[in-house]
């Protein structure tokens, strides 16, 4: 656009600079140039326009991918602030030969909005009972614990009464406003929809 500008007004400049070194000062060529020179203005008036509002256009796309950039970081922000840590629970057996049957699932919910729970689970770890679908909403800044239950597991001592769970990485699958997301222990949440 900018050629096409720059063009035309050289090559109005260019008819102006040939008819004052002919030095041909008839009425009609002073008509025919004035003709030209509004033309040319004309054409250049025409090519702006488009060329503004195109750059117009452009601004107003990129703003809103602006907005739309800073909406999902704030989601993700937000999304963050939801952790799951897992600890182990009880069981039964002779130390060095321990069993463990129940786990503890402590989710803190740092957002200011109320988190629905659909899925919690422990790779490698069979969950007992209907861990899936929305069983749980979090209030705002609450923390509450879950106790699972899950089939017996042989596992080391280090595992049990209270400490932290180190045999499995939990992944929670939540749902906040309407995105949901999932979290593998500590990894930033990922979006699964919107």
């Amino acid at each position: 656009m900018k050629k096409l500008f720059w063009g035309v007004l050289v090559f109005s400049a260019g008819v102006a600079a040939g008819w004052a070194a002919t030095r041909q000062f008839s009425p009609e060529w002073v008509e025919a140039i004035g003709t030209w020179i509004g033309a040319a203005g004309t054409i250049a008036a025409i090519v702006w326009a488009v060329h503004a509002f195109q750059h117009q256009s452009q601004e107003r796309v990129e703003d809103r991918q602006r907005e739309i950039d800073d909406v999902l970081q704030a989601e993700q922000v937000e999304a963050e602030c939801l952790q799951v840590r897992c600890f182990g629970g009880g069981g039964y057996g002779p130390d060095g030969d321990k069993t463990m049957t129940n786990v503890k699932f402590v989710i803190t919910n740092g957002t200011f909005q109320s988190v629905t729970i659909q899925k919690v689970s422990l790779p490698g770890v069979r969950l007992k009972g209907p861990w899936v679908g929305d069983f749980a909403v979090i209030p705002p800044h609450h923390k509450p614990d879950y106790q699972l239950d899950i089939e017996p597991v042989k596992l080391p001592d280090d595992q049990f009464s209270g400490k932290p769970f180190t045999f499995s990485i939990p992944v929670i699958r939540y749902r906040i406003r309407n995105v949901v997301w999932e979290r593998t222990g500590d990894d930033p949440p990922l979006r699964c929809s919107r």
